[in-house]
């Protein structure tokens, strides 16, 4: 049977074990999702660092020190900003085709499930959930033709120390907020109520989700091994471990440590073969081969149908790659920064004889398309406050004010900075 034919009895699921294999599903689910009962997708991974899609990675994380603590690097579609995931966090996605109102049912919807466990939260903006005035909880939102995902984050009992050691944010946004750290301005749910479980949790998400919708289904759960913890790759760790440091890993890291506590990054070239000294930063499995060996699946059908989906199988292989990943920083010779309330930009741009040969733009923007349009409208034009400011005002704002502010203050922006 199809797969959007066993989607249609199917709206309940849940996964723990492997990041990549957790948003491939979330991409197929989303895919070949069809009008109607909408779906809820909870999810937990091992030790992940999870990049949005537009932040440089080079600048958002401590890659080396990940590194050599086997902590993984990955990239979302969805925009916002950098976070620090493990199993002590809780990831939830909705998806639906009320492409209207989705965020702010979702947010009730979770709102509830807490109100159930005798623990008030307070929804903030569009995107914070938080507990005692501190953010336990964010979201970003993708939209695909007529439907609708929204996903996010629950600190149930992650490592805070990771926070301050595996990121390294925008130092003008933490300002912004009047914080000093990523960590003091967020906040464990076991913190405040110390027998609180991830398990209870998800159970009351997925009892306030049923009622809501008049939802009487099974929940699909899917299982990955901890890939480290199996024997034949860990020899593969120690194989690629050793190889490394014949490499010269313990020369370079100390200009390694240099260029990422300098914030040299912004304006150095870092290559794949410079990243090869980065620890473990390419050890993932194999989607076609291995896949199969490691998955399991309390429905089988359901679970084969997804892991031999085309789109399971072409995002899997995307998300593992280092290409989508890291990606490499290009040396450029202007780099601008500017921290909106909507979002922060790190503009990079290599101009030659007046005109902007190649354009990067890096940001937590939650609107990404909006961010690869500022970066398609950047390139090619001429480096004058005129023609930057046109062709960025250009942008269609969608029929959305908030959207059409957005686009304006950009281009007032870079207009300026990039020409002066």
């Amino acid at each position: 049977m199809k797969l959007t034919n066993l989607l249609k009895t199917s709206q309940l699921f849940f996964s723990k074990g492997d990041f990549f294999h957790n948003l491939a599903l979330e991409s197929t689910l989303l895919k070949r999702y069809t009008q109607g009962q909408p779906i809820l997708y909870l999810w937990t991974h091992g030790k992940t660092v999870v990049i949005g899609r537009h932040q440089n990675a080079w600048r958002e994380c401590n890659l080396y020190k990940m590194g050599s603590c086997n902590i993984v690097l990955a990239r979302r579609y969805s925009g916002g900003g950098a976070v620090y995931q493990d199993h002590g966090n809780l990831c939830f996605t909705f998806i639906t085709d009320n492409i209207k109102d989705y965020r702010k049912e979702n947010n009730k919807i979770i709102s509830r499930a807490f109100q159930n466990l005798g623990i008030e939260i307070e929804v903030k903006g569009r995107n914070d959930i938080l507990l005692q005035g501190r953010k336990f909880s964010g979201s970003a939102f993708q939209l695909s033709g007529n439907k609708a995902l929204h996903h996010g984050t629950i600190m149930v009992n992650v490592d805070r120390k990771a926070l301050e050691e595996f990121l390294t944010p925008n130092k003008t946004k933490l300002q912004s907020k009047g914080v000093q750290s990523v960590a003091s301005r967020v906040i464990n749910v076991k913190d405040v109520i110390p027998d609180i479980t991830l398990e209870n949790i998800k159970t009351s998400i997925i009892e306030e989700f049923c009622k809501t919708y008049s939802i009487d289904r099974e929940l699909v759960e899917f299982e990955i091994k901890d890939l480290k913890s199996d024997v034949s790759l860990s020899n593969r760790y120690q194989v690629i471990e050793k190889e490394q440091k014949q490499k010269g890993i313990d020369k370079n890291m100390q200009y390694f440590n240099q260029i990422q506590n300098n914030g040299m990054h912004v304006d150095t070239p870092i290559t794949k073969q410079f990243a090869d000294y980065v620890p473990f930063n390419n050890i993932h499995i194999d989607s076609d081969k291995d896949i199969n060996t490691f998955l399991t699946c309390n429905k089988p059908e359901i679970g084969d149908a997804i892991i031999h989906d085309q789109v399971y199988k072409d995002t899997y292989k995307q998300l593992i790659s280092w290409e989508w990943r890291y990606g490499e920083s290009p040396e450029f010779s202007t780099v601008l920064e500017k921290r909106f309330d909507w979002g922060s930009f790190q503009v990079h741009l290599d101009v030659d004889s007046s005109l902007i040969k190649q354009a990067r733009v890096y940001s937590d923007c939650l609107d990404v398309n909006l961010v690869d349009l500022f970066q398609e409208r950047l390139h090619g034009v001429r480096c004058i406050q005129n023609d930057i400011y046109t062709s960025i005002t250009a942008i269609d704002s969608k029929n959305s004010i908030e959207r059409d502010q957005n686009i304006e203050e950009f281009a007032k922006w870079i207009s300026v900075e990039a020409s002066t």
